[in-house]
Parts: C-alpha cells; sequence; structure tokens
C-alpha cells in the first residue's frame, strides 16, 4: 500500500518553483548540509541526464528487492503491488505536474521526469521496507531538495555520502 503521508507531502510540493534562483539556493544550501547548487540549466541537465544519476533509484530498488526475496516470498508480492501502484500514481498524479514545471524552467520534463520518477518510488520502497536495508540509502536526501523547490541533479563523488547537487 502507498504511503498517504507521503502522496499528501508530494501533492502538495511546488516542483521545481526555486529551480535558477540564486538567492533561494544561498538560503537552502547555508541550512543543508552536504548541498551544492549548479547554477545554469544548461550543467543541471547534463547532470541529471547522467546514467550515474538515474541509476541511483535502479540501485536502491535491486538492493531491496535482493534483500525481500531472500527473506519472504510473501512480501515479494507485496512489493510488486507497490511497485505497480506507485508508478501508476506517480505517472497519474505527478509526471504532469513536473512536466509543466520543467518546461517552465527550459527543461524538457520527459527524461527528468523518469529519473525523478525513480526517486519517489525509492522513497516509497524505504518507507514500506525500512527493515531490508543494511544501511539507509538516504533518497531521504532527495525530499528537503524538492521540498524547497528545486531538483537534486547529481553527487560529487559516491553517493551514499557525499554532497548532492541541485539547481
Amino acid at each position: 500500500m502507498i504511503d498517504q503521508t507521503l502522496q499528501r507531502e508530494l501533492l502538495d510540493l511546488e516542483w521545481f518553483v526555486h529551480c535558477g534562483d540564486a538567492g533561494a539556493a544561498a538560503a537552502f544550501a547555508a541550512a543543508q548540509p552536504a548541498v551544492q547548487w549548479v547554477d545554469n540549466v544548461a550543467a543541471a541537465r547534463r547532470l541529471v541526464d547522467a546514467p550515474d544519476f538515474e541509476d541511483v533509484g535502479i540501485d536502491v530498488s535491486n538492493e531491496m528487492r535482493a534483500a525481500l526475496s531472500k527473506s519472504n516470498k510473501m512480501d515479494v508480492r507485496a512489493w510488486n503491488q507497490l511497485a505497480a501502484e506507485s508508478l501508476v500514481w506517480i505517472r497519474s498524479e505527478l509526471m504532469p505536474r513536473w512536466q509543466v514545471a520543467l518546461s517552465r524552467i527550459g527543461i524538457d520534463g520527459d527524461s527528468v521526469a523518469h529519473t525523478v520518477s525513480w526517486h519517489v518510488q525509492g522513497m516509497f520502497f524505504e518507507l514500506a521496507y525500512p527493515r531490508l536495508l543494511k544501511r539507509r540509502i538516504n533518497l531521504d536526501r532527495y525530499r528537503p531538495v524538492y521540498q524547497a523547490g528545486f531538483l537534486p541533479c547529481g553527487w560529487t563523488g559516491d553517493w551514499r555520502s557525499t554532497t548532492l547537487q541541485f539547481y
């Protein structure tokens, strides 16, 4: 079952409203540990389209699913149901919002929305299956970036422990 609290939170966000806003970025970066602002849309787009960045969501999903398949076959069915339900919800409720918001800042929304969908789906998985994680995956590090109206777009080093870049 999809976490309804997270659903409401995601529906209430003003997606990407501060992308490119240097003042808002400075204030956000000052309040958050381990974040770095990318100051132009072309650089942000290159970072977010990089295979390594998209792979984070896929890696998280694969790591949790592997742990689940070892622990309980019944949970695998629930996992598959959560995966299907969350993807349908993301595609119907969030992707249209993302595409509109991204087009306002000059970013073609299709590939970026796909990457963001991996982040959001990973957040649902982390909430539903925290016991499967050997250590925290840290997809929650994306949350404050999205909440502040920015777009996470890369990492400086290993994604599990270094600086998250945002636009």
